[in-house]
């Protein structure tokens, strides 16, 4: 007979998830060469708040312990992906504050269109990086599509000088 053993019981996770819920640009279509804002609504998906949320266009990450002791390290931004969208007039890193959980906050950022970028579908990461409730430093990840289109041009031209006209 085997003995009976003690119902495990699962004390709940405690995380913070921030999840960008929804995002626009503010000129449709994009197109290369072009200045546009990207706005963002992110929200804290876990059931604990999310302390000191840094955002990071293009991706990056955030070193340290967030404890008592201050470590060196940082927010890395500059190793982002910027080939065909890069920030105009600030910085990609950008402080977003503390999100309680089930909280939003909209945040955005001004890009431009690299004028070398063909059309297409493009991904960019943004890593959010904060401290838990334990003050760990965690770093989620996004991924958004922006799409780049390229309008037709037209030319318009004579297939030979046009003979003189007169007006009146």
């Amino acid at each position: 007979m085997i003995p009976p053993r003690p119902a495990v019981r699962s004390a709940g996770v405690k995380s913070s998830q921030l999840v960008i819920t929804s995002y626009a640009v503010s000129l449709d279509p994009l197109q290369p060469g072009e200045q546009f804002t990207l706005t963002m609504t992110v929200q804290n998906t876990g059931n604990v708040g999310a302390q000191r949320v840094t955002m990071i266009v293009g991706g990056g990450s955030s070193s340290g312990t967030g404890g008592e002791t201050p470590q060196p390290g940082g927010v890395s931004g500059g190793s982002g992906e910027f080939t065909n969208f890069a920030p105009v007039g600030a910085s990609n890193v950008q402080t977003l504050g503390d999100l309680t959980a089930g909280g939003m906050v909209q945040a955005s950022q001004n890009l431009i269109v690299n004028v070398s970028t063909t059309p297409g579908a493009y991904p960019m990461k943004v890593t959010f990086s904060y401290l838990n409730d334990k003050g760990e430093v965690i770093n989620d990840e996004q991924v958004i599509t922006l799409l780049v289109y390229s309008l037709p041009n037209v030319d318009i031209s004579f297939y030979r000088p046009p003979d003189p006209f007169f007006v009146g």
